[in-house]
């Protein structure tokens, strides 16, 4: 789906259900890589799946299926995909380009407008 901050994000396929997916992976190894993806997490956590926000499914541990074996290497989080331009596209048209903001800071401003 898209190459982020710490790594490609991707889209998968629950074997049981066919549910589509959005699977991010960071090494636990990057501290702040993980921290970055617990943030994320809470902020998507804290949206609730609002209309235009992925929804969040899982955040922990890789299940070694998805890690290559590496169970306890990967943080992952799972969430629902969201179909449309990427974050990145949408900045350069809404803001006349330039760097994206944070995670962060962009949940917190869809949080205020959700209000």
């Amino acid at each position: 789906l898209g190459q982020g901050r710490e790594g490609a994000v991707c889209l998968a396929r629950h074997a049981a259900t066919g549910q589509l997916a959005a699977v991010k992976l960071v090494k636990t190894s990057d501290s702040s890589g993980v921290d970055r993806l617990r943030r994320e997490a809470a902020c998507l956590e804290a949206i609730g799946g609002a209309c235009g926000f992925p929804r969040l499914e899982y955040c922990g541990t890789a299940p070694a299926a998805i890690a290559g074996g590496e169970k306890a290497s990967f943080l992952c989080l799972v969430s629902s995909p969201v179909c449309g331009p990427s974050l990145e596209a949408i900045t350069w048209e809404c803001a006349g380009g330039g760097p994206l903001r944070p995670v962060a800071t962009v949940a917190t401003l869809a949080l205020q407008a959700a209000k």
